[in-house]
């Protein structure tokens, strides 16, 4: 949770491992909240309800304006949507409903 930010900072980055400083590709935005959850899940109780919570917010605010979720530019909305649907599968709550 502490280092979630790090996620945003390569969240538009238009490309992937290029310098020490973005040495996490973009597209590990998806796949670090993804598995950001899975881990939650495991820990169970209040760290679980915060992250489920961060993360629930933090996918929901970048969707795109048709539903979708955009991965790297080079993997496009299908692969995006698919990875924002597998982290969302691991949250639990009422907006599922």
């Amino acid at each position: 949770m502490d280092l979630r930010g790090e996620l945003d900072r390569v969240r538009n980055y238009p490309y992937t491992h290029l310098t020490q400083l973005w040495n996490n590709a973009a597209y590990y935005w998806l796949f670090g909240h993804w598995y950001a959850m899975k881990a939650a899940r495991e820990v169970g109780g209040k760290v679980c309800e915060k992250m489920n919570e961060i993360v629930v917010k933090a996918l929901m605010l970048k969707r795109e304006n048709d539903g979708t979720w955009l991965h790297h530019e080079s993997f496009g909305k299908t692969c995006g949507t698919a990875m924002a649907l597998l982290a969302l599968g691991e949250t639990q709550g009422g907006w599922r409903k």
